[in-house]
């Protein structure tokens, strides 16, 4: 909430400054994986957020991307972070047969995009483009021009 709080904050002054009524910006969110009960652990997601001024108010959109996919990179990135040395034979084992697991075709890779927006929310096999999505939230945006607000503030 703070991340997209502080996006908007950043397109309203590029707004008042420039006229500049659209700003998309990628963000790095390190997450913590105690949700997957694996504490002290975390990853890194990559976060797309776009924001558009309609009627002088802030529309925003984002777009995590994580899924099921394998990643070869995955067995140092997460041994790495363990302080025992079975810690880190341990993580870079069972990392190694999730990967082979979608070698042997046992997994199947997904793709979840997540936003705020259910026109644009999508759990897939096939990775959404950056491009797409953002044509998609545009046109869901341009669709409200017409709307009022009202503010609850």
């Amino acid at each position: 909430m703070n991340l997209l709080a502080e996006h908007e904050k950043i397109a309203v002054q590029r707004f008042s400054n420039t006229g500049a009524s659209l700003f998309v910006k990628k963000y790095i969110h390190k997450t913590p994986t105690s949700m997957f009960d694996i504490h002290s652990f975390h990853d890194f997601w990559e976060v797309w957020v776009r924001t558009d001024i309609i009627n002088g108010r802030p529309l925003t959109a984002y777009l995590v991307r994580l899924g099921l996919i394998k990643d070869t990179n995955a067995e140092g990135f997460f041994s790495n972070q363990c302080s025992s040395g079975f810690c880190k034979t341990a993580m870079k084992s069972l990392l190694g047969i999730y990967n082979k697991m979608f070698d042997w075709g046992i997994f199947k890779p997904i793709r979840l995009n997540i936003t705020e927006l259910d026109d644009t929310s999508s759990v897939s096999r096939e990775r959404l483009e950056l491009k797409r999505w953002n044509e998609m939230v545009g046109k869901i945006h341009e669709q409200k021009r017409g709307i009022s607000f009202i503010d609850f503030n």
